[in-house]
């Protein structure tokens, strides 16, 4: 059997139309290997900027609608829902655009892994607690 090819592989069990699905382990470690380096990492900085590129369009979109949401829903403390929402915009659709772009990626997340992380803590503390009644946030009382 060749390197490279997944369809006889004996331990790729699933197929669609005669090709293997990378749902196990050893095609998905194949298919890593099989694809360079650089590859895979933009492929995964392009995930990760998607998903706070397109929350950031959606604040951008509705900015009324945004503004009421950090007061009323979000209730970021300390400070303003103006100053939170602008924030949080700005961090969303500049910080994805250096990642995927591979300038200071490092310093990008970081303003991303700053807000997670506010909104784990601060935002929806007890999100876990109703599918798993066992399980709190360190923050949660």
């Amino acid at each position: 059997m060749q390197e490279g090819n997944l369809a006889n592989d004996p331990r790729c069990r699933f197929r669609l139309r005669s090709r293997p699905l990378a749902g196990t382990p050893a095609c998905a470690a194949r298919l890593a290997r099989a694809l360079p380096l650089a590859i895979l990492q933009l492929l995964f900085r392009i995930s990760i900027a998607a998903v706070f590129w397109n929350s950031g369009l959606t604040k951008l979109a509705s900015w009324q609608t945004t503004i009421v949401l950090f007061r009323d829903e979000y209730k970021v403390p300390v400070l303003p829902p103006e100053l939170v929402a602008t924030l949080a915009a700005s961090v969303e659709l500049t910080c994805p655009v250096l990642l995927v772009l591979g300038l200071a990626t490092r310093l990008a997340t970081l303003p991303m892994l700053g807000m997670t992380f506010v909104i784990e803590a601060f935002v929806y503390p007890r999100i876990g607690s109703s599918t798993s009644p066992g399980r709190r946030c360190f923050f949660s009382s």
